[in-house]
């Protein structure tokens, strides 16, 4: 078993961050890993996932789509991914997404699992590629919350004196 887990720190309530991450059409507006992603948050669901895969330094890069399967949705809390071979004694990777709160934001978390025979023969390369990948995209979603969803800043305070 091989894991990776990434995280940001994001200024802004759960259910805002939540919003962002489950508006699966808005993906390619501002996701530089995942490019497209189609289907429904729903538990059970079968979606369809492309993502931009780099080499180190950028020399190399392709798209990647898969398959997963909703396999754990909690509302505002956790979206969590699986896919793998035809057995899952070969290969079975899970991907999730996962919201913690904390003191004035959230912790944003994207994780990735790897389990079954054919991980002894997956190079670090393989999972480079992936951290490129998570940590791209959770700058991206930062970015994208905080300056959406950034609150009015209330303008200088006027006050007339009684004429």
């Amino acid at each position: 078993m091989k894991e990776l887990a990434t995280f940001i720190e994001i200024d802004a309530k759960p259910d805002v961050v939540w919003r962002h991450v489950l508006a699966f059409r808005a993906y390619p507006e501002w996701n530089p890993f995942i490019t497209a992603i189609s289907g429904h948050p729903v538990l059970g669901e079968k979606i369809s996932l492309t993502m931009k895969l780099k080499t180190e330094g950028g020399r190399n890069q392709a798209n990647h789509t898969i398959t997963p399967r909703i396999v754990k949705f909690e509302d505002e809390h956790e979206i969590r991914l699986e896919h793998g071979a035809w057995f899952s004694w070969l290969l079975t990777i899970e991907h999730w997404f996962r919201i913690t709160q904390r003191k004035g934001g959230v912790k944003f978390h994207q994780c990735m699992r790897v389990e079954g025979l054919l991980t002894t023969v997956m190079k670090d390369d393989y999972f480079a590629m992936f951290r490129e990948g998570f940590t791209g995209m959770n700058a991206a979603l930062k970015r994208r919350v905080e300056s959406l969803e950034a609150p009015a800043m209330p303008g200088p305070s006027v006050s007339r004196a009684a004429e």
